[in-house]
This record gives C-alpha cells, structure tokens and sequence, in this order.
C-alpha cells in the first residue's frame, strides 16, 4: 500500500523510496500509523531478545534510544518543544513562538529528564515480567497520537495540519481496529483492553490541553502525545502489577 509506504519514510528510518510524495493521501490514511507502532514494537522486542544478556538498566535505557532513533527523534523532538511551551507563563501567542523556536529551554531539559527517568525504570521493571509489552506500548502510544488528532483541532500552518484536518470519528475506529491484536499477545487481556482506553483518553487530554495552550494541534504536539502516553503506558502497567502481584503473567 503506497500510503503505508509513505508512513513508513515518513516517520522511521526506513529507507523507502516514495514517488510523488503526498502529504494529503497520506492524512487520508492516517490511521495506518498504528502499523508503525506494530513495526517499532516488533523492532525493540527483537532488541530486547538479542542483548538480554545486558543489566537491565542499561538495556531499559538502549531500548528507548533505539525506538527514538527509529522513529528519527521526530516524536522526542515534539516533546522538547511543547515542554518548554507548557512552562512559559506568557500568553498563548508567546507560547506558539516557544513551540517554534528550535532552542532548548529549562522546560525541555526538565520534561525530558522526567520523561527518561519514569520510562527507562518503568521499563526495567516490566522487562522482569513480560517485554512483550514493548510491542504493546509502541503500538498504543500510536493509537494515542491519532487520538490526538482525531480529537485536536488543526493548526493552520505546519504539515501536521493535514493528518489532523483529515482525523475523523472513522480513522480513530479504524485505528481501534488495528491495536485491537495487541489484547491477545498476551494472556492479560483485560490488562490491555484498559491500556487501550487510557492511551484513547490520554489522546484527547492531550488534545484539549494543547486546544486550551496553543489553539490547536501541531506535528510538535503529535509527537509529545507518543513519547507522554508511552511514558504513562509504561507507568501504568508497573502501577497494576504493583498493586496485584498475583497477576499471571
């Protein structure tokens, strides 16, 4: 499928060569970034099964860098730049001019200190249960950003504006029917069935927070959507197996 071809060079390292790139077909088929997350999913899993061997920090932390590299630091970048929006005191138009601005600010260092800090040990700790569950995340922190679009409302400059005019009730369905797999790669299903409601929710939090800050949803606020459910995804599988240790594995 040439849209999916388009995702893929668009979002990861895959070298693909796409004739007549479109970014407007593409948005039409913008739920397919679901099938990126099984792709990066499947990727860090393979990771995590080659250098097993590594202490669990250290492979936690190669893990994360590895699914950032994959994805061309586009989504991390996102995050840098909305955190140092979100912590500006100043008005909405002040906070736009941050969100384009390429430096780093205190806001960024501190989110992504956070963001690294709660990821790398929330995934030490779930790769001690099952690290299946890096295909899981990859997968929902995608749904997530759909979400995201699907309920934002578009900027009216940037490339994002298009995957997030064209997000629709249709595409977040499709989208649901895509992660809907990830229930049975594992014998929890009911663990994550719920992830998959919390990465929804976490979508359109997300959307109307950057509606209240920023007036709408950008590429930068896309990206800040993955790598924030990703971190909270993680959390929350650490949360449930922390609170019912009896859970079968």
């Amino acid at each position: 499928m040439r849209e999916l071809k388009m995702l893929i060079s668009f979002f990861t390292i895959i070298p693909i060569n796409v004739d007549n790139f479109d970014l407007e077909k593409l948005a039409n088929k913008f739920y397919l970034i679901v099938i990126i997350g099984y792709i990066s999913g499947f990727l860090g899993y393979l990771f995590y099964f080659i250098f097993s061997f590594l202490s669990i920090y250290l492979l936690s932390t190669l893990i994360l860098f590895f699914l950032e590299y994959f994805n061309r630091f586009q989504h991390f970048d996102g995050l840098l730049d909305v955190g140092d929006a979100l912590m500006a005191c100043k008005s909405r138009e002040e906070k736009i001019k941050i969100l384009k601005d390429s430096k780093i600010g205190v806001g960024a260092i501190a989110l992504s200190s956070f963001y690294f800090f709660i990821t790398i040990f929330s995934l030490s700790y779930i790769l001690k249960i099952q690290p299946l569950y890096i295909l899981v995340v990859e997968v929902l922190s995608r749904l997530s950003l759909l979400s995201t679009a699907v309920f934002g409302t578009p900027f009216k400059e940037g490339m994002a504006k298009y995957f997030v005019k064209k997000a629709n009730e249709k595409h977040l369905t499709l989208g649901l029917i895509l992660a809907l797999p990830t229930i049975f790669i594992l014998n929890n299903h009911r663990i994550v069935a719920l992830l998959i409601i919390i990465s929804v929710l976490l979508g359109f939090f997300i959307a109307k927070l950057a509606k209240k800050e920023f007036g709408g949803v950008n590429g930068d606020v896309l990206g800040f959507s993955n790598e924030i459910s990703r971190m909270l995804l993680y959390l929350a599988i650490v949360i449930i197996y922390s609170i019912h240790t009896d859970i079968q594995i």
